[in-house]
């Protein structure tokens, strides 16, 4: 990860609209209760004994159980094209 962060002790002030950008990282965080679960199942799947025991998930069910819904998609989605990242 890189050591850069936007955090106040960072922060130059505004700068012109037109300033390029060569590109944007956005992170996400899971909610606590959803993070919980996936570390839960990551140990079960990595637990001989467990019902879970290298049941591994596939891509879709990933993103189906530990992804971003739809309606947060739409969101960020949102967000960026408002400012023109998008």
């Amino acid at each position: 990860m890189c050591g850069r962060r936007a955090n106040a002790a960072n922060d130059r002030g505004a700068v012109a609209d037109d300033l390029p950008m060569d590109h944007l990282l956005l992170q996400l965080q899971r909610p606590p209760e959803q993070k919980a679960a996936l570390e839960k199942l990551i140990e079960e799947m990595h637990t001989p004994g467990s019902p879970h025991f290298h049941q591994w998930l596939t891509a879709a069910q990933f993103t189906s159980r530990y992804g971003l819904s739809q309606e947060d998609v739409a969101k960020i989605s949102g967000w960026l094209v408002a400012r023109a990242f998008m």
